[in-house]
C-alpha cells in the first residue's frame, strides 16, 4: 500500500509541476519581462514535453486504482526490462590487465547466451562483481551455477570465494526456491579424469560448504582451458529444475581451447544451449591475468618414461636429460598428495601410504619449462 501511495504522490507532483509551468509562462508573457520572454516555438516545445507526462501520469493513477492486485506483476515486468538493458551496457576495463583472447571469447559467448561479460581486477572485486550480478538479476526460483576455472592461476580467487561463501548464501536466502550448484574445469588434455568435478544444484548449505572445502587448484602448462567442454557438460549433466530461471557464472582468466583440443567450438556451445528450449543466462567474470599466481607456460613433450602403470608401490622414472625436476601427485579432487624433487636421470617415486585409485602425475623442469602429465593408476 505504501508503494501505491508513493506512486500517487509522485504522479500528482508531476501534474502540479506541469500546471505551474504553464501558469508561470502565462504570467511571464503578461508582464512582458523582456529577459524572460519565450517565443511561441519554445512554448510549443514545453507543451510537447509536459503533455505526454500529464497523460501518462493520469493513466498510471487510473490503472493503479483499478488494478491494485496487478502491481506485483507490473514490478516484475519492469525488473526484467531493466535486466535486459543492463546487459547492453559496455563495461569499462583496462585491456592491459586481461588476456585479449579471453575478452573476445567470453564477450562473444555472453552476447549469444543472454548475458554479459564482467571484469574483476582481483579477488576482492570478484566478490563485488558476483554480488552485482545477483543483486540485479536473481529472483525467486532461480538455479545458480558457479562454473570455475580450477587451474593454478585461480588459487587466490577460489580462496576468496570460499571465505565469502556464507555471505553470498545469506544474501540469496532472501529469495524463494534458490538452488546453488558448483562445477570446476581444467584442461582435459593435461588433467585427464581430474579435469572436471561438480556438485549438483542444492539448497543444502552444508553440501555446498563441504564441496568448497575440498576444492583445490591444479597445475596446468597451457593458458587456454577446456571452457567449452565444461559449459556443455554442466548444461547437460546438472540437475536443472523445470521452469526455473537458469543463471551460470563462468569465472576464469583464460579463453577456451578450440577443436581439435576441445570437443566443441564456441558456435557449437551456443547451438547446443539454444536447442534445449531453455534460456541460459551466461555471465562470465573475466579475471585479470596480473592477479594471483603467475600463469606458467610450458612446452608439451614426452621427455619422461614412467613405469609400471598400474603401479603397486614404486613408480620408476627415466628422464631424457639431467635438469632441475620436481613432481606433484594429485588425487581426483585436485588435492596435492605428494610433492618432491627428482634427482638424477633414473629415480623412483614411492606411493606408500596412498590409497588405491586414479591419480595425476606432473613432472616439470624449472630450467627449461618442460612439462609432463600422465594419469597413474594405483592398484595393489
Amino acid at each position: 500500500m505504501k508503494k501505491i501511495n508513493h506512486i500517487l504522490i509522485l504522479c500528482c507532483l508531476i501534474i502540479s509541476c506541469s500546471t505551474n509551468t504553464e501558469k508561470d509562462v502565462s504570467k511571464i508573457e503578461t508582464n512582458k519581462v523582456d529577459s524572460l520572454v519565450m517565443c511561441k516555438s519554445e512554448l510549443d516545445t514545453i507543451q510537447k514535453i509536459t503533455s505526454p507526462i500529464i497523460k501518462k501520469s493520469k493513466y498510471l493513477i487510473s490503472k493503479i486504482e483499478k488494478e491494485k492486485d496487478s502491481l506485483q506483476h507490473i514490478t516484475f515486468t519492469f525488473k526484467d526490462n531493466v535486466i535486459d538493458s543492463l546487459n547492453k551496457i559496455s563495461s569499462i576495463y583496462d585491456t592491459s590487465h586481461y588476456n585479449g583472447l579471453a575478452i573476445s571469447y567470453f564477450t562473444s559467448l555472453a552476447d549469444n547466451l543472454n548475458g554479459k561479460a564482467f571484469f574483476a581486477e582481483n579477488a576482492d572485486s570478484l566478490i563485488e562483481t558476483i554480488m552485482e550480478i545477483f543483486s540485479t538479476r536473481v529472483k525467486d526460483t532461480t538455479d545458480i551455477v558457479f562454473l570455475i576455472d580450477k587451474t593454478g592461476s585461480m588459487d587466490d580467487d577460489i580462496k576468496k570465494v570460499k571465505t565469502s561463501l556464507s555471505f553470498i548464501i545469506k544474501y540469496l536466502s532472501k529469495f524463494k526456491n534458490i538452488r546453488i550448484g558448483i562445477a570446476a574445469y581444467g584442461d582435459e588434455n593435461w588433467h585427464y579424469d581430474l579435469w572436471y568435478n561438480s556438485i549438483d544444484l542444492t539448497s543444502d548449505i552444508q553440501k555446498i560448504n563441504d564441496f568448497m572445502d575440498s576444492f583445490h587448484t591444479i597445475g596446468n602448462p597451457d593458458i587456454a582451458e577446456s571452457v567449452n567442454d565444461g559449459i556443455i557438460k554442466t548444461v547437460e549433466k546438472m540437475n536443472w529444475a523445470d521452469g526455473s530461471k537458469r543463471l551460470m557464472l563462468v569465472i576464469g582468466d583464460a579463453p577456451s581451447l578450440e577443436p581439435p583440443f576441445s570437443k566443441y567450438s564456441i558456435e557449437e556451445v551456443v547451438k547446443i544451449c539454444s536447442e534445449r528450449n531453455v534460456i541460459f543466462n551466461l555471465y562470465p567474470i573475466i579475471l585479470s591475468v596480473e592477479h594471483g599466481s603467475k600463469i606458467e607456460t610450458f612446452v608439451k613433450k614426452d621427455f619422461v618414461n614412467v613405469y609400471p602403470n598400474p603401479v603397486s608401490e614404486f613408480l620408476n622414472v627415466q628422464l631424457d636429460y639431467e635438469g632441475d625436476f620436481f613432481y606433484i601427485i594429485y588425487d581426483l579432487s585436485g588435492k596435492k598428495i605428494r610433492f618432491d624433487e627428482l634427482y638424477g636421470i633414473n629415480s623412483r617415486i614411492s606411493f606408500s601410504g596412498i590409497e588405491n585409485g586414479i591419480y595425476l602425475l606432473q613432472i616439470m623442469d624449472n630450467k627449461t619449462d618442460m612439462f609432463f602429465s600422465k594419469k597413474i593408476i594405483l592398484q595393489r
